[in-house]
């Protein structure tokens, strides 16, 4: 019996490490882009990726253990995706539809803190013309800049309430925010 326990532990193969290696530089790069900008859609693909990438490693794994039976296979295939398309659906709209551009006034900044050193979100709400409150997540230096601002034209993505650029009606300037490391 000790020599059977040994050949199958012989046989058993090790997981690759890849799959967790890219899990890992995903969420990394996720964490590093900004909230707002150009890297906010981006934080919002890599959010989504991250999803999408468990979903794919989890069905890949049951498809190719055949102990399971197709049933569980195809349960698994359907939720996986799910949750990959619910995930990236909304990055995809936007993207696709483009940003938007609107007045706020009544502006207000909201900072949320969250449960670990990663999680803090700052918000910035305001009120449209036509009367909807629009909640815009956006970075500390962006939250700093509008501090006391009565009025701002911003552009920014419907779906995922991402700010692009905002214009400062005072100065009349417009102002691009970038990736900064």
């Amino acid at each position: 019996m000790n020599k059977r326990i040994s050949r199958r532990w012989e046989k058993a193969e090790t997981p690759p490490i890849w799959p967790w290696i890219v899990m890992l530089l995903l969420i990394g790069v996720t964490l590093l882009l900004p909230q707002s900008g150009t890297g906010g859609m981006l934080k919002e693909i890599g959010i989504a990726l991250v999803f999408c990438t468990a979903a794919l490693f989890v069905i890949v794994k049951v498809l190719h253990n055949p102990e399971n039976s197709r049933t569980i296979k195809g349960l698994v295939l359907g939720i996986g995706l799910a949750v990959s398309l619910w995930c990236v659906h909304k990055p995809v709209l936007d993207l696709l539809s483009g940003p938007v551009t609107t007045t706020l006034s009544d502006i207000q900044i909201h900072r949320r803190a969250g449960v670990n050193l990663f999680s803090r979100h700052v918000f910035l709400v305001g009120e449209t013309p036509q009367g909807q409150r629009l909640q815009l997540e956006i970075s500390e230096q962006d939250a700093d800049r509008l501090a006391g601002r009565s009025s701002l034209t911003v552009t920014f993505y419907r779906r995922c309430r991402r700010l692009v650029h905002y214009e400062l009606p005072a100065e009349n300037q417009r102002v691009h925010m970038s990736v900064k490391f």
